[in-house]
């Protein structure tokens, strides 16, 4: 289902933005590649967070109107951890980017899209392009990895960033061209071998396909719908098999695996977390260690490098205690909330959304989401506009009910 947005021209700020994100990837994906780019990588992100600033200062003192749930939000997902590492002097560069990037597009795409100001047109072209040549890039750069010429988890980042741009389409595109998409998307993915992607690329194809046939038609129209859901899954596996042993990914194998590699290890990495978390101190306990703290104070070492929790929650209770925990289990229940009250009205996106829906929760549970700007500000663009698109509904509707009375 498309979504109906009226023409104007403060769409271009988002839009522009986003451009931005895709350029910061390009050079992301460029540096893991062994090529050189101009300066530090880091400036890119910063640059991109000005700009951010810069645009919600200027649409906050246009409109002069903030409204209450992306304010809470950008309060709470940045003064918070921002503060929490000001006072465990682990603020530096990279920590304003990552903690600053994803609330902020959050708050600028709300304000602008609950406007009606964001263009179909655009949206589906920045979509189209930045899958294309996300695509085309991660598969050069899986290529590599598997040569060993580029660093362990060189492709976590960028195959994230590129599935997430499938909510993207599915409301901006018509369905089978959406698919067509999330099916390439798909394809790379498997290639990186990236379990978690993997799962969330299936499981929010095959929502997509349930939901969209509990929202449409009779029941044998939804019978049609799942015969033809199953049918491509079929499909799918059979060509994953073949792809899998052919080049000798070990996809199959890796899944095999879990039940005694724990996850790539990450069982163990959170009771070491909660092991440390119950030994700090009170103060720690409440407001955290500060930015990346798992990463730098508790020396989890995997591949020869140090790593992140691989949970937002876990992440979140060490690096920013419990007052950080509660910001996370906040946006999970309005995100459930969310999609529950979207079943129940058979909402017109919900297929849209159960795709973001998977995603977001494999992305924050098993790997870097919330804590990580780079893997979700494509994630948090499409929420906000739902968000918004859904409180413009509301006031319309209340708008007719007072006309009428």
């Amino acid at each position: 289902m498309r979504i109906k947005i009226q023409r104007s021209n403060n769409y271009r700020i988002p839009m522009v933005l986003n451009l931005l994100i895709l350029v910061v990837y390009i050079i992301h994906i460029y540096s893991n590649l062994g090529y050189s780019v101009p300066d530090n990588l880091l400036m890119y992100n910063l640059v991109l967070t000005g700009c951010c600033t810069l645009a919600i200062i200027y649409n906050i003192l246009k409109t002069q109107k903030i409204d209450l749930e992306p304010f809470l939000l950008i309060l709470g997902f940045v003064g918070i951890p921002l503060l929490s590492s000001f006072l465990n002097s682990a603020l530096y560069q990279r920590a304003i980017y990552d903690i600053c990037e994803w609330p902020f597009l959050f708050f600028l795409t709300y304000q602008v899209a609950k406007q009606a100001n964001i263009k179909l047109k655009n949206l589906k072209n920045l979509t189209i392009v930045s899958v294309v040549v996300i695509a085309c890039l991660c598969t050069v750069l899986i290529s590599e990895f598997f040569r060993g010429n580029t660093l362990v988890g060189a492709t976590i980042r960028p195959t994230y960033f590129l599935f997430t741009f499938i909510p993207l389409a599915y409301i901006s595109m018509n369905k089978r061209s959406a698919t067509i998409l999330f099916l390439l998307v798909t394809l790379v993915v498997f290639l990186s071998a990236k379990r978690t992607g993997i799962i969330a690329c299936v499981g929010g194809l095959v929502f997509y396909y349930l939901f969209d046939a509990y929202n449409n038609g009779s029941i044998a129209t939804r019978w049609k719908k799942l015969f033809k859901l199953l049918v491509i899954g079929i499909i799918l596996f059979v060509l994953f098999v073949i792809i899998d042993g052919k080049y000798n990914l070990n996809v199959i194998n890796r899944f095999k695996m879990l039940s005694y590699d724990e996850g790539s290890g990450r069982f163990s990495i959170w009771n070491i977390v909660f092991s440390e978390f119950k030994n700090s101190g009170l103060l720690k306990m409440l407001i955290g260690h500060g930015y990346n703290a798992v990463a730098t104070n508790l020396n989890v070492i995997s591949s020869g490098r140090d790593i992140l929790a691989h949970n937002d929650i876990v992440e979140y209770l060490y690096d920013y205690g419990l007052i950080g925990i509660l910001l996370i289990f906040a946006l999970y229940f309005r995100i459930i909330y969310l999609a529950w009250t979207m079943v129940k009205e058979k909402y017109r996106y919900l297929p849209a959304f159960s795709v973001f829906f998977v995603m977001f929760f494999c992305v924050s549970l098993f790997s870097y989401g919330i804590c990580q700007s780079t893997t979700i500000n494509t994630l948090m663009v499409f929420y906000a506009i739902i968000l918004a698109e859904r409180k413009k509904e509301k006031l319309n509707e209340d708008s007719k009910n007072k006309k009428c009375s």
